[in-house]
């Protein structure tokens, strides 16, 4: 007799359908027939009954989890029969062992898997029986028994087990060993409670998942308009838009708006009409997840939900094995389908799309290819045609678009033509007209009364007026429309299925893309819906309105693995590679899983220095398996930006925004003044704002518009004291919903900008609010937002602040220590707040009673300082603009401040310009930014390990990370050969980096030419800087190369300075540093003495910006400051920053050497792969 072996029951009964048989509760009992002449047993499992054993099975000692027992490396492997799915086993293992049985047939999933589940029950039941193999990929009677009359050897399909199985122990070895790594690891971080499951899949897709919502958080909308013209050829009327190369957006209004103006009303020509007919074919058949994918475009079915109706509907018999791959089939799959397509044109739904234009697929190699068929062909109804009636709704969905594929198969391809106009405007700016016409419909017919999805080329068909080349006629209105640049979209459920197969997108390693393609990608078909679902039930993702958000605990184990290969698919690209050789027989399961040991326990080690670097836990538990937000209606529709109270978004790329375009209660500018509105102070009837009489005249600031007045504070707004003189400048003091205190105001009538300021409400959603910095140009108030486009290199180049920002036992002592004093001295308070800076701690204390004398703290300074056990305090009575006191110690830990933390920082990405870079955070750690452009030029000193050469590299680092070598050039001088020549090779040089002293005036005397010649061009575009040629060349087309910046960096100045032969060298610098600015040349000199016979006084009146480090004498600080205090800077980045004749003492941003050489390879790197060729070194 034979026994076989089923994966599931219901498979078991249709196996079985076929033959005579009787059902049992335990197994199927086959009567002896043609095909089982002795009679036979059909009985079935369950998927996997046979699983690979815990740790804690091979040694007790695991059942306490401790880091240092990993990893768990098993020696031999053990198997043990799952435990709910036991009985299943002993049924089959008694018909395994029954002496009537002489051979068994696994008849399992003809898959990888398949064979590992029959072969593992055999394994672990002892079989010492012959074993062969059933293959069929259809559970139709004459599918079944045609398959039972071909049965193969067992050892035909061995690879496969093999194949299987050393996927099973390599994940095993990998997830149990890195899921109790990084749980561990985690708890120390105090995230208690939680198993942190990792895997080889699993922890790819969630990363993949968490990358997404990473680039829609740091993602900046950008505004940009298109320019419309409407064409009249001899009254032939079309619409035509602007566009120039492969560009149809223009990012200025300004330049939209004059290109608008200048065509309207010009001639036109219509320089050449393309037409062409455009062949449309039909799409292919259905795998498992293009189906997947397709339903839950047009149902939102998850893919469990599809994969549940699809097994549901194979098992009915109605199609064929749903677990494909590929949308071929073979010849004789193509056989039988004109008479299953005959039997399904009686159903009404497709009675009047059959019979079909084609009668057969056989030779249309777009369907029928046997050679790219391998275990699994294309989804097809069987010849069993079901009662639509019968079927579920589900069911009859998944049903009809598997009939609909296979019916549009048999119909002739769509054919449309297309046609498009090129008219020129004034014999300079291009438009181009597109339309479409349709010619056939083909195919289409099949999807004529539904959404066509599934359609190639949706584009709408327009059909345009016959128009000639070389027609002349006039343009008539012209006019501009505005967009902006959307978010990457979420993914939907159905999206994450080809995120799956195409993740191999994102491996540069030519084989191993070739393997993950050949692999199909992550997972399987019939893996990938499973493990969407995992990471639902281990809350790592959220689906909301078919949306998938990462949750807080996703995003955790993912910040946690870090930049590993358990988050990328190149593991999966390698061990497919391998797994497929396996299987073929080419290659060794034990040396692959050698392989994956070394592997497991490299990334254990890897798992404690990335963890230890993350915060410890701040959220509930409830909060961690949430999402970070509830998607707004804009965002389920298309998952874009948000919109500012104007209508823009909060993220959109810094520059000007009219904010006189919202409302007055969100307009903080109204100037003139326009009469009473909501949000304005209270009129007297005549325009002229009411002035509060009891308000002081504290002056703010010079007026930005009339710039005579004052700016004061008037109570509920803020305006301009020669307002009785005709000066109408005001704004309000709230704007969008933020108080604008007066230290903002100063600081913005100073800088042109505030600070970055939290809290702005959204106009009409004011439960959601944003963040920007305020700016004034030409008495107009503008919103910048954080633009992370600025940022043109990624900034994992650099090294992120490993500083513990977590207060230490000290502080708290300190703390403590405060609380007791102010009780003893009779002045109870609490400390609120923490501000933990670089070198200075400042702790802020909220009095418990306001009714006490607050000036009494200062009295007892001396017993605050003795309590601190401090060197030396400083206090602020009270903080400005705050309810707190301060008092100020050095800190107990200070800590060095990475560049990379500045360049990300939100204000920075806000205020940023061509060259602005971080000058460094001041004794608090509040950060401090500057720009090159308007210094103009930049004088550095310090002594030898003072941090200058440090702050040297961070501001050449930040000025790449903003520019391309398109928009910035550098002249390196460099006499000591040591602090530049790192920057040789950078396509941003105008000349190789000069170290020969004897060379540096001939290379500042280009510098000199090439300012002459750039002034040269302002002159005759009549222009007289930098920013306004660039403007007018982008507006005339916006692809024309920009005019770069250039910086001129000489390192050792006053070396250079004192070896000079005569007075040229100290002519060229001034010169520089007079007449460069407005050319875009700018200088940044250091030197380690700064001497009086170098620094004479005409080139230090040239230079007002300095930075000066720890410098030997009171006479070099008078040299570098104008004052003493340098000499006694701490060192290793301690400054003073001299700008605009305030001083501030900062820390300097620390950038080491290995960063900088990252950053000049990868820009070398990117710069060799745009252009196909290795750049040479200068």
């Amino acid at each position: 007799m034979r026994l076989v072996i089923a994966e599931k029951r219901d498979q078991a009964k249709k196996l079985a359908a076929p033959f005579p048989h009787q059902e049992k509760d335990d197994c199927i009992e086959i009567s002896p027939c043609p095909n089982f002449p002795k009679g036979g047993f059909i009985t079935w499992a369950a998927g996997h009954l046979i699983e690979l054993i815990d740790p804690e099975k091979y040694d007790p000692k695991y059942e306490t989890w401790r880091f240092e027992d990993l990893p768990i490396i098993p020696d031999p492997f053990r198997h043990t029969v799952t435990r709910e799915k036991s009985k299943l086993y002993n049924n089959i293992k008694t018909l395994v062992h029954d002496p009537r049985v002489t051979e068994i047939t696994n008849a399992c999933d003809p898959a990888r898997e398949g064979s590992l589940i029959c072969h593992l029950i055999l394994k672990v039941a002892g079989n010492q029986k012959p074993v062969n193999r059933l293959w069929t990929k259809s559970l139709t009677p004459q599918a079944i028994k045609k398959a039972f009359d071909a049965l193969i050897p067992e050892e035909e399909k061995i690879g496969l087990y093999y194949e299987a199985e050393a996927r099973q122990r390599a994940d095993w070895l990998v997830g149990m060993n890195l899921s109790r790594a990084y749980t561990l690891k985690l708890k120390e971080k105090k995230y208690n409670g939680h198993v942190f499951s990792v895997g080889r899949v699993q922890t790819a897709l969630l990363s993949l998942i968490v990358k997404r919502e990473l680039e829609r958080e740091s993602f900046v909308s950008t505004p940009f308009w298109e320019v419309y013209a409407n064409f009249d050829m001899d009254g032939a009327t079309y619409l035509g838009k602007w566009y120039t190369g492969g560009k149809d957006r223009i990012e200025s209004y300004e330049k939209a708006n004059a290109l608008a103006t200048h065509c309207s009303g010009k001639p036109a020509t219509v320089e050449k009409v393309d037409v062409e007919q455009i062949e449309e074919l039909p799409p292919q058949l259905f795998s498992m997840s293009s189906i997947q994918t397709a339903a839950n475009k047009r149902y939102k079915f998850s893919p469990k939900q599809t994969d549940a109706v699809l097994q549901s509907l194979y098992l009915a018999e109605y199609i064929s094995y749903p677990r494909t791959d590929n949308p071929y089939i073979t010849e004789d799959d193509a056989q039988p389908l004109p008479l299953i397509l005959e039997q399904i044109g009686k159903l009404p739904p497709y009675s009047g799309l059959l019979p079909a234009p084609m009668a057969t697929l056989i030779g249309n190699q777009r369907y029928v290819n046997a050679d790219k068929v391998s275990d699994h062909y294309a989804l097809l109804p069987t010849e069993k045609v079901p009662d639509l009636k019968s079927l579920s709704d589900d069911e009859q969905k998944i049903y009809d678009m598997i009939v609909k594929r296979l019916i549009a198969a048999h119909y002739e391809s769509a054919l449309v033509e297309k046609t498009t106009i090129h008219t020129y405007v004034d014999n300079r700016f291009s438009f181009k007209t597109s339309g479409k016409r349709p010619l056939r419909e083909g195919w289409r017919t099949v999807y004529a009364e539904e959404q066509k999805e599934d359609a190639p080329g949706d584009e709408e068909l327009t059909a345009i007026p016959p128009i000639q080349a070389h027609q002349t006629g006039r343009t008539l209105a012209v006019e501009t429309k505005e967009g902006k640049t959307t978010a990457p979209q979420r993914f939907t459920e159905g999206d994450l299925i080809p995120l799956m197969i195409s993740a191999g997108r994102t491996i540069e390693d030519k084989e191993l893309v070739s393997a993950l393609k050949e692999a199909k990608g992550l997972g399987t078909e019939s893996t990938r819906s499973g493990m969407i679902q995992t990471l639902k039930a281990r809350k790592y993702i959220e689906v909301k309105s078919n949306l998938v958000y990462p949750t807080r605990l996703g995003r955790l184990i993912i910040e946690a693995v870090g930049e590993s290969v358990l988050t990328s698919a190149e593991m999966t690209a390698q061990w497919e590679m391998r797994l497929a050789q396996i299987g073929k027989g080419k290659a060794a399961a034990d040396d692959f899983i050698a392989e994956i040991k070394k592997l497991t326990a490299q990334l254990v080690s890897e798992c404690g220095p990335n963890v230890s670097k993350m915060p410890d836990n701040r959220w509930e538990d409830n909060e961690l398996t949430k999402g970070k937000g509830e998607p707004n209606k804009g965002e389920q529709a298309k998952g874009g930006g948000t919109s500012s109270p104007t209508g823009g978004s909060p993220g959109r790329k810094s520059g000007p925004v009219n904010l006189n375009a919202s409302h007055a209660a969100d307009n903080p500018t109204r100037a003139p003044y326009a009469g009473p509105a909501s949000g304005s102070p209270p009129t007297a009837g005549t325009g002229t704002p009411v002035v509060n009489p009891s308000a002081p005249n504290v002056y703010l600031g010079t007026c930005p518009e009339c710039a005579a007045g004052q700016i004061v504070d008037r109570g509920t707004f803020y305006g301009c004291l020669h307002y009785t003189e005709g000066c109408r400048f005001t704004f309000n003091k709230v704007i969008s919903g933020v108080t604008i205190t007066p230290d903002l105001i100063v600081e913005l009538l100073e800088t042109g900008q505030t600070p970055l300021i939290s809290g702005f409400k959204k106009r009409g959603k004011e439960n959601e609010t944003f963040e920007a910095v305020l700016t004034i140009k030409s008495g107009k108030l503008s919103w910048r937002f954080p633009n992370w486009n600025a940022i043109k290199l990624p900034t994992r180049l650099l090294l992120p602040d490993d500083a513990d920002k977590e207060l230490s036992q000290e502080q708290h002592k300190q703390i403590r220590s405060l609380e007791t004093a102010c009780s003893t001295l009779k002045l109870p308070a609490k400390v609120v707040n923490v501000v933990n800076g670089p070198i200075i701690t400042r702790y802020e204390l909220t009095p418990d009673a306001m009714d006490i004398n607050v000036k009494r703290f200062d009295t007892y300074k001396a017993n605050f300082q003795m309590a601190l056990q401090a060197e030396r305090i400083a206090m602020q009575i009270p903080i400005p603009g705050t309810k707190h006191i301060g008092i100020e110690v050095p800190s107990p830990t200070p800590y060095v401040v990475n560049l990379r933390s500045l360049l990300e920082n939100k204000e920075f990405l806000a205020k940023k310009e061509s060259l602005s870079f971080p000058v460094g955070t001041d004794l608090h750690g509040k950060p401090v930014f500057a720009n090159l452009a308007e210094m103009p030029h930049l004088l550095i000193a310090g002594t030898t390990g003072s941090g200058k050469s440090v702050c040297l590299g961070s501001i050449i680092v930040s000025l790449l990370f903003g520019n391309t070598p398109d928009e910035l050039k550098f002249v390196f001088i460099d006499p000591k050969r040591v602090e530049l020549i790192a920057y040789q090779s950078l396509p941003h040089l105008m000349l190789p980096v000069v170290t020969d002293m004897n060379r540096a005036e001939d290379a500042l005397m280009k510098v000199i030419e090439e300012m002459e010649s750039r002034y040269e061009l302002f002159k005759d575009m009549r222009v007289n800087n930098i920013q306004s040629y660039n403007e007018k060349i982008m507006l005339d087309n916006p692809d024309n190369p920009k005019m770069p910046y250039l910086v001129v960096v000489i390192d050792e100045f006053a070396s250079l300075m004192l070896t000079a032969k005569d007075k040229g060298m100290e002519n060229i610098v001034i010169r520089l540093s007079q007449e460069a600015r407005a050319a875009g040349i700018h200088m940044v000199l250091a030197t380690q003495r700064p001497v009086a016979k170098v620094f004479s006084p005409t080139i230090k009146a040239n230079l007002p910006t300095r930075i000066s480090f720890m410098v030997t004498s009171t006479n070099e600080s008078m040299v570098i400051l104008d004052e003493p205090g340098a000499e006694g800077l701490l060192g290793k980045g301690d400054m003073y920053f001299k700008y605009r004749n305030l001083k501030k003492r900062l820390v300097s941003p620390f950038v080491s050497g290995p960063e900088i050489n990252r950053v000049v390879s990868y820009i070398l790197m990117k710069q060799s792969n745009q252009s196909g060729q290795p750049i040479a070194p200068h």
